[in-house]
């Protein structure tokens, strides 16, 4: 990605001393469980543990996300903050949403899981996650890869598309082993620290560039989308960095049922390249 220089661009927070953290807090939980599940503790003890695993996965998942505008909109002469208040009356709105759904969503995955582990043989919870992620990411992958045929020539365009689509191959090998651990005895806790190790590792050694590659492409997006219009362009892709932008947020497991991305929403937004970052950065 050849990004323009001598801008500021927001710095990811999120280390290997993070990455760290976060696998041995989930060694202990695990191992804690599995200790508790092979000793065949008191049901309220386990329950408990349960209690206390979903309030710490929740804890991590509340509060407001500070809201940063795009500095390449600045960078080109566009007041991101104007376009913040005047246009929306508050901070990317449609962002703020976005960004609020996923730590919901997040919440919500978490107690069906703890809830699951009380069912016989499998966990339903896991299963259908991982069912549904593998068909999400299968087809993803699929369609990445007519883009990628389709660009190719595009040295920016075939690079984005390349790390789109190796994020998705991560994401759905997750998924995989997901569903295969929700019906095979005694592989829980190594499928879930294997899966632990992977994203952590992910998110330190890829930060950055995720920031780089957000704050590009939805800068990208909207500017081919903004020049498309005045030649008569209103909805759609309408051009590589909007079709690849369409494409992330297209929802394609079984939850497409319960409704759509607004994605023209979010490329519109100033603080639209951060929901981006949290679809490269939250693997399954």
């Amino acid at each position: 990605m050849r990004l323009p220089e001598g801008i500021e661009y927001p710095k990811n927070t999120y280390g290997y001393d993070d990455a760290l953290k976060e696998v041995a807090e989930e060694m202990a939980w695990e191992a804690s469980g599995a200790i508790a599940s092979a000793l065949e503790g008191p049901l309220p003890v386990t329950v408990a543990m349960s209690l206390c695993r979903l309030a710490r996965d929740t804890s991590q998942n509340v509060g407001v996300d500070e809201m940063v505008a795009n500095p390449l909109f600045a960078a080109h002469g566009l007041e991101a903050d104007e376009m913040n208040w005047i246009t929306y009356g508050t901070c990317s709105p449609v962002t703020q949403r976005f960004l609020k759904k996923k730590k919901h969503k997040a919440n919500a995955k978490s107690a069906a899981n703890q809830a699951g582990k009380y069912v016989k043989i499998i966990n339903p919870a896991k299963l259908l996650t991982g069912v549904n992620a593998t068909y999400s990411s299968s087809r993803h992958i699929h369609s990445l890869r007519a883009l990628l045929s389709k660009y190719r020539s595009y040295r920016d365009m075939s690079e984005m598309i390349t790390m789109v689509l190796d994020n998705k191959k991560l994401s759905c090998g997750h998924a995989i082993s997901t569903a295969i651990s929700s019906g095979v005895p005694f592989s829980g806790t190594p499928v879930t620290m294997a899966k632990s190790i992977s994203k952590t590792s992910y998110k330190a050694m890829n930060g950055q560039k995720v920031v780089y590659f957000s704050i590009w492409l939805h800068f990208k997006a909207w500017r081919e989308m903004r020049v498309a219009s005045f030649f008569g362009g209103t909805s759609g892709p309408q051009g590589p960095a909007s079709e690849l932008f369409f494409e992330i947020f297209t929802r394609r497991g079984f939850t497409s049922l319960f409704g759509k991305h607004d994605v023209m929403g979010l490329l519109n937004e100033p603080c639209g390249w951060m929901a981006l970052q949290k679809k490269m950065t939250h693997l399954e």
